[in-house]
């Protein structure tokens, strides 16, 4: 039989492994990619979070609440009476903390750092947040056309931006991703699929149920949707481009060579306010997307270059004011001293009056130039047109303590107690602490419950 020995010599056997790969971090959820990143067709964080869910196959309320509900409110205890939705949320975009708790919790989940970038965030300090977003859903439908599957399709960061109409790739129109066949029974919630790019209505991919004429804008819209596209996709490296100090910079440089170092010249080239300017370049708020645009316009500079700081020329469309403005006429021609003295004198023959402020805007003067070329005139215009305001006001407080006396008479004919309830109710319309009616009510009342308007209406 054979036998083993007592003691067996067995060498020493060392493995190098260099070349083996490391194994990777393991993360709580699934860590795809936002889609189109570094341009400026990058994807929005809204339809990142409804591609998430659906490659996890649970619903985006599902996903908020039980996966990562406990993670965002350590970030924030607002999340605790929060709808976990993505229907008009524009916080999921925005530059706020909620979004920054939100990109923390979702990259260290996903373990895709580059979250950031699909939001506005990037220009938190930089541009001002208040009327940049829209909370209506659009699209391109040109972008949408040639999706014949969910993978294929997202949506872009640019088209909640809202002072922007046009898609920068095909300069058609941004169109409500509403579905076209409202009277077709909507499929169940079982068979909804919530993402960008689909109807949650029908279920149709690409929203080809609205089967609607592309509209081409303008080059100016395009122009605009480019800029913007372009901040975009430079969004990966923002902190060492953009800052408040270097948009500073650039609006000071852009009114130095292109309008002498008159930031007044260049506002009303830009169709805006004077004061709006200069609150910007003196620090007192940041600038807004909207007027940026216009002003980067005007001259032909880029918009990115003046965010950085230096404005460089392109080639962009020609300028055209918009008729709306107040400060600027379209044709912006002045009126000559005779046309001024003539129009001052007839405004102190027609009726009703006129401001001397309306008389100076359709000459396209500023108020005070009337006011030093013809002094006499104007104090004879504005003494008439304060005469006729005073006898307005005056007649306006008599008709209307003769409303209140009719409502006092009509609640008392009823039987009804005299509060604020029953005289809204009687007036057909809320009353407001500073409303005329109100302050009638309040002098005719003054030891009733309706004098004291915290009080419960009841």
């Amino acid at each position: 039989m054979f036998t083993l020995p007592d003691h067996i010599d067995i060498p020493q056997v060392f493995f190098e492994t260099p070349g083996l790969p490391m194994p990777q971090v393991t993360t709580l959820l699934y860590g795809i990619k936002p889609r189109g990143f570094g341009t400026g067709a990058c994807e929005s964080l809204m339809s990142y979070c409804s591609r998430l869910a659906n490659e996890h196959r649970v619903g985006t309320r599902t996903l908020f609440k039980d996966v990562l509900k406990a993670s965002l409110v350590e970030q924030n205890k607002c999340w605790i009476s929060i709808d976990f939705t993505i229907k008009n949320k524009k916080f999921f975009i925005s530059m706020g903390t909620l979004t920054g708790g939100l990109v923390s919790v979702l990259s260290e989940a996903t373990g895709v750092s580059s979250l950031v970038n699909c939001t506005m965030l990037p220009m938190n300090g930089v541009l001002n947040s208040q009327g940049l977003l829209i909370k209506q859903e659009r699209h391109c439908p040109l972008c949408l056309q040639g999706a014949n599957d969910i993978a294929s399709i997202y949506g872009h960061l640019i088209w909640k931006i809202s002072c922007l109409t046009a898609c920068p790739i095909h300069g058609t129109q941004l169109v409500p991703s509403e579905c076209g066949n409202p009277e077709q029974i909507p499929l169940g919630i079982e068979h909804r699929k919530i993402l960008s790019g689909v109807c949650s209505r029908c279920g149709s991919i690409g929203y080809k149920c609205r089967e609607e004429n592309t509209v081409l804008t303008s080059e100016i819209e395009v122009w605009k949707a480019q800029q913007v596209a372009e901040l975009i996709a430079l969004f990966p490296s923002a902190t060492q481009l953009f800052s408040k100090q270097n948009t500073i910079m650039g609006l000071k440089a852009l009114a130095e060579t292109f309008y002498e170092g008159k930031p007044a010249i260049a506002a009303r080239q830009a169709g805006m306010h004077k004061s709006v300017l200069w609150g910007w370049m003196r620090r007192h708020y940041l600038p807004s997307l909207g007027p940026l645009l216009d002003i980067c316009l005007s001259v032909g500079v880029s918009l990115v270059s003046v965010m950085k700081g230096n404005p460089v020329k392109c080639i962009s469309p020609q300028f055209k004011k918009s008729s709306k403005s107040r400060f600027v006429k379209m044709d912006g021609k002045r009126a000559s001293m005779k046309e001024r003295e003539k129009a001052l004198k007839e405004a102190l023959t027609i009726d009703p009056p006129q401001c001397l402020s309306a008389i100076s805007s359709g000459l396209n003067l500023h108020l005070r130039t009337l006011s030093k070329q013809f002094p006499e005139l104007a104090a004879l215009v504005v003494e008439r047109f304060r005469l006729f305001r005073s006898s307005q006001t005056a007649k306006n407080c008599e008709q209307t303590r003769v409303i209140a006396q009719d409502l006092i008479k009509e609640i008392t004919t009823k039987g009804l107690p005299t509060t604020r309830r029953n005289f809204q109710e009687a007036a057909g319309k809320h009353l407001m602490p500073n409303d005329r009616l109100c302050k009638a009510l309040l002098e005719m009342l003054p030891d009733h419950r309706f004098s004291n308007y915290p009080i419960s209406e009841d």
